[in-house]
């Protein structure tokens, strides 16, 4: 096989794995507030869009006041999770609305 082959297959592979490890995180974030796999956000209405969007700040604030208070607890890769699952709920709100997310 060409050198370069391996190159480009191993660099595709190395990126899906990263995109999957990202999907896993917002995915598990998702649950904790209680929303559904990011690839099931389409089906939810906006009220079910502006409840999960309420839960995911709330957390994140929560999450803030750790780090502001340095906690033992709080987790930099938590908070960046959440804030990822944040922008995938509005990004779902905003293709679905055609508009601004309404919350």
């Amino acid at each position: 096989m060409n050198r370069h082959i391996l190159l480009r297959e191993t660099a595709a592979f190395r990126q899906n794995r990263a995109q999957e490890t990202e999907r896993a995180r917002i995915n598990a974030c998702l649950q904790l507030a209680g929303a559904p796999a990011i690839d099931a956000l389409g089906a939810a209405g906006p009220v079910r869009l502006a409840q999960y969007a309420r839960r995911l700040r709330l957390g994140i604030a929560k999450e803030r006041r750790r780090g502001l208070l340095r906690h033992h607890r709080y987790d930099l890769n938590r908070h960046i999770a959440m804030k990822r699952a944040l922008d995938a709920v509005t990004g779902a709100a905003q293709t679905k609305n055609g508009a601004a997310a309404p919350f």
